[in-house]
């Protein structure tokens, strides 16, 4: 083999090994944007749980009737919601900023459900 040939071979093994590197990190990256619209998703189900609780809430401690009709489900849609919540806490440290604050935000409202 020429030494000319050899070069070649090298660069493009080095080239080869660059791309690989560069769509490594374009999978890493792309990973990350999924994680964060996963939790993002997660979010989004965990707050309209809350919500559904808390408008089921007001509504059963205005109308006894209605109370009785819907006990079971609220009790199965905080059920769900805590669950959400207790895998939220342990992933917690993945949320970016945003999201922590949004989540922040949730548990407050999931809160004012305990304190009446």
């Amino acid at each position: 083999m020429t030494f000319a040939i050899m070069a070649l071979l090298m660069g493009g093994f080095a080239y080869n090994a660059n791309a690989q590197e560069g769509v490594k990190k374009d999978q890493k990256h792309a990973k990350e944007e999924l994680m964060a619209e996963n939790w993002d998703q997660t979010l989004t189900e965990f707050e309209q749980l809350v919500d559904k609780c808390v408008n089921l809430y007001q509504k059963m401690q205005k109308d006894e009737a209605f109370a009785k009709e819907n006990q079971a489900d609220f009790q199965k849609t905080l059920k769900k919601a805590e669950n959400l919540k207790a895998k939220i806490e342990k992933n917690k440290n993945k949320l970016d900023k945003k999201q922590g604050e949004r989540y922040n935000t949730i548990c407050k409202k999931m809160l004012k459900l305990y304190e009446k």
